[in-house]
């Protein structure tokens, strides 16, 4: 059973976390967020224990978490970082196509 301490504790390496996400480089994998937080050279272990418990439940939590949008920018290299090939949605309901795109999400509290 964890602590009201421990809690704190875990909140205040969830937040870390989400402030890295921005200047992290590439993929945002939990690795590349923790060398944008300038911890290449200590433990990681704590860290990957975070994700290492089940999934929660959204629903339980939806108030705090907040919402997100996402969308789609058309590209015309495939060579971009997070480029592929999506549902255009320019195109009508009844003969869709695809296209060069990067998918972009928004998360908001």
């Amino acid at each position: 059973m964890t602590t009201i301490h421990q809690n704190e504790e875990i909140l205040k390496q969830l937040a870390e976390l989400l402030e890295a996400h921005r200047p992290a480089m590439g993929r945002h994998t939990l690795t590349q967020v923790l060398m944008a937080l300038g911890l290449t050279s200590e433990d990681w272990s704590a860290w990957y224990r975070l994700f290492s418990e089940e999934r929660f439940n959204e629903k339980e939590v939806n108030g705090v978490l907040g919402g997100g949008d996402g969308t789609q920018m058309p590209c015309t290299s495939a060579h971009i970082e997070g480029v592929g090939y999506l549902l255009n949605v320019r195109t009508p309901p009844f003969q869709r196509g695809i296209h060069l795109a990067q998918r972009w999400f928004h998360g908001a509290f």
